[in-house]
């Protein structure tokens, strides 16, 4: 079911939304124990505590666009939850992080551009793209804002899961300090 989302002025688009529980989408619930297996992030719905939301659909039609935004709500999951939400995300924390499919493929425009990184995402049907929104710290990346340039010639259709900071206690790799920010212990070996 898709719905008239109304954001104006802040995007132009349609969206709605897929249970990953219904009766018969076996389908979503082996793609999320797929993006579970590229991430090492739980990506497992629930009815209570739920490690991610359900799939938005989103199309956007010619002149269709989305302003620049972060995907993080701040909500810190060791700070009580003060926004009424889904009974499944109540005391979930914050979108951790973000899969994007690409549903359909572009004549011209539509790109999914972060312009703190230089980076643009076009849009290709069947790809996916995958980021961040909060540091090892639990603060914002800046980095990660995020637009949908306008359509030109075609029909955008994406598909967002948003994973969240309660499913990840125990996968996520945790800054050991408030100024941690890149530094992932992974094998004994510091990244940055």
């Amino acid at each position: 079911m898709l719905y008239i989302f109304d954001c104006f002025p802040f995007c132009m688009d349609y969206s709605g939304w897929l249970l990953d529980t219904a009766k018969g989408n076996e389908f979503l619930l082996k793609i999320n124990r797929r993006i579970g297996l590229i991430t090492g992030l739980d990506t497992t719905f629930r009815l209570l505590y739920s490690s991610v939301e359900q799939y938005q659909v989103l199309n956007y039609g010619i002149g269709g666009w989305y302003i620049p935004h972060h995907d993080n709500l701040n909500i810190p999951i060791w700070e009580p939850s003060t926004n009424k939400c889904r009974d499944e995300l109540e005391n979930t924390g914050d979108r951790i992080a973000t899969w994007m499919f690409y549903l359909s493929s572009l004549k011209a425009g539509g790109a999914t551009v972060f312009p703190k990184l230089r980076a643009r995402v076009p849009v290709v049907e069947g790809a996916a793209a995958f980021w961040y929104n909060i540091l090892p710290n639990g603060d914002k990346d800046d980095r990660m804002l995020h637009a949908g340039c306008p359509i030109l010639l075609g029909s955008k259709w994406v598909a967002n899961k948003w994973i969240r900071q309660g499913g990840q206690v125990l996968t996520k790799l945790c800054g050991k300090t408030h100024e941690a920010e890149f530094e992932y212990d992974i094998d004994g070996k510091k990244s940055s």
